[in-house]
């Protein structure tokens, strides 16, 4: 199989993927729902099934937080698969950038919040030894973030991006070009979000959306679109994260 249909193959899966995002107006709808299981079952009706199919709405925030999570995580591992056996370890690294925040806390914090021990992936980080819990980090699949850490999360993003760039085989000048690009624009939205400063993070993300979009378009076939995809990905996820939570954190009908 030549270089060009094995991206091919991935490709294919990933444009599958991306047909199940919905579009702003249909976003919107989605936001209008002021009924928790009137939500849900829009959503199992819809292309978004499988990033909700195992959600009820007696779950609590923090239930539906941890599927969303382990969702993402089965995600990554999958677009990972679809890819030539060279790209894979880039592309499951992106794993570990979605628990920067889950890593702040685990750093910064004495008492670890239950939702983090309730998470299988992130259980056996949730020691109550400060020590132990730095060296467990230390110890794991998280390591290249913790070395860089110095008590900022932007410390983190460092650490995680120069591990991303060591992951990348060698690969033509304009496919390193595309990656970088896309490095450049997640590196930028995380100082930004980082920084405190910003009012409005879903506009944040919105504008990084539409750069992505076209950017995605042209990569076909090349190794920075499994990257875009899942950058898209992320942010659709986020959207969708904001829609359920704002129901069963501000207000809705709920299944008693």
């Amino acid at each position: 199989m030549s270089r060009l249909q094995r991206f091919a193959y991935a490709q294919t899966r990933i444009q599958a993927s991306h047909a199940c995002f919905p579009g702003d107006a249909e976003w919107q709808r989605l936001e209008a729902i002021t009924h928790t299981e009137h939500l849900l079952d829009r959503l199992r009706n819809s292309p978004l099934r499988p990033w909700v199919s195992s959600l009820n709405a007696r779950m609590d925030a923090h239930q539906v937080e941890r599927i969303l999570r382990a969702h993402w995580r089965e995600h990554i591992e999958t677009v990972a698969l679809w890819q030539p056996p060279e790209w894979r370890a880039a592309v499951q690294w992106t794993k570990q950038l979605a628990d920067t925040t889950v890593l702040q806390h685990l750093l910064e914090h004495s008492v670890i919040a239950e939702w983090i021990r309730s998470d299988p992936a992130l259980r056996p980080f949730a020691l109550d030894d400060p020590d132990r819990r730095i060296r467990a980090l230390r110890e794991s699949a998280y390591a290249p973030m913790i070395q860089t850490w110095r008590g900022e999360p932007r410390h983190l993003i460092s650490g995680w991006h120069r591990r991303w760039r060591a992951l990348w085989p060698r690969t033509s000048a304009g496919e390193r070009q595309a990656l970088e690009w896309l490095a450049g624009r997640l590196h930028e939205q995380h100082e930004v979000l980082a920084s405190g400063e910003l009012h409005d993070s879903r506009a944040a993300r919105q504008r990084l959306l539409t750069g992505l979009l076209p950017e995605f378009r042209q990569r076909t076939f090349q190794p920075a679109a499994a990257f875009l995809h899942l950058a898209i990905t992320a942010i659709h996820l986020e959207r969708l994260r904001g829609v359920l939570l704002r129901l069963l954190l501000f207000g809705g009908e709920r299944v008693a």
